[in-house]
């Protein structure tokens, strides 16, 4: 392949960018471009940052999450205290929460599924 990268750049310290200038390795959409520039190498990095990025928020949110259900048990324990230990009024919500609570709990630490050896 015959030419130079197209990108534009800027050295070190400058105010005014120029072209990069090295030997081009792809060409994409009928432009030139080096390895260090090439446009879907630089998408495939970005894409593997930002999958990583939203895992992380994923985590940060079921971790949240968790916390609020833990709370939100604990306010409908002090409701039982309360009506003197009668479990009526909260059995339905306790068993909603704690289904949620369970499903978020899975997610942030997967069952290892054990192998039965005999």
């Amino acid at each position: 392949m015959e030419g130079t990268c197209c990108e534009m750049v800027y050295s070190p310290g400058a105010w005014r960018s120029h072209i990069c200038g090295r030997k081009a390795k792809v060409e994409v959409h009928g432009k030139l471009y080096c390895g260090i520039h090439d446009p879907k190498r630089l998408q495939a990095i970005e894409d593997v940052k930002t999958a990583e990025r939203n895992r992380k928020w994923e985590r940060v949110r079921l971790i949240r999450r968790k916390s609020e259900l833990l709370e939100d048990l604990g306010k409908l324990m002090i409701s039982v205290m309360a009506n003197n230990g009668n479990v009526i009024y909260v059995a339905g919500d306790a068993r909603l929460k704690i289904v949620e609570y369970n499903d978020v709990v899975n997610k942030l630490e997967p069952k290892q599924e054990v192998a039965n050896e005999a």
